[in-house]
């Protein structure tokens, strides 16, 4: 069944409790083709789903511009999110990027490897689309 986008929204925000605070005027969400990676270097998939995208409410003073950091998640159509990406505005450490899957009432940080056993995708599905790097 495919997920609304206020499911999308109501499921990010849960995920996203522990970095509050959140500017929730920041929320951004559109339908489109989300990658899932595997373990090769080669290629990835993409498949339907969901962006969602939050700024936090610090601002930083970073150079000629104001910034915040900012909560990248994307997710499967039926709304399983599947990554956890976090841009931190002071720079440092750039982009974090977790691979995420639901355990319990909460999500689990992994490994691609256990990622995909979990997950078990029937990657000669059509829905999908090969990605060579």
């Amino acid at each position: 069944m495919k997920a609304t986008k206020d499911e999308i929204i109501e499921t990010a925000l849960q995920i996203l409790e522990r970095y509050e605070p959140l500017n929730r005027s920041s929320i951004v969400v559109r339908e489109e083709k989300v990658p899932v990676f595997t373990e090769s270097r080669e290629y990835y998939y993409k498949y339907d789903g969901w962006f969602f995208m939050i700024d936090g409410t610090e601002i930083y003073d970073v150079g000629p511009d104001k910034i915040s950091d900012s909560y990248l998640l994307y997710f499967l159509e039926d709304g399983t999110c599947i990554r956890l990406s976090i841009a931190n505005a002071e720079g440092g450490s750039g982009i974090n990027t977790c691979i995420i899957y639901k355990e319990g009432v909460g999500y689990k940080w992994v490994s691609i490897k256990d990622f995909l056993a979990h997950h078990n995708f029937n990657f000669n599905d059509p829905k999908f689309e090969k990605v060579m790097f």
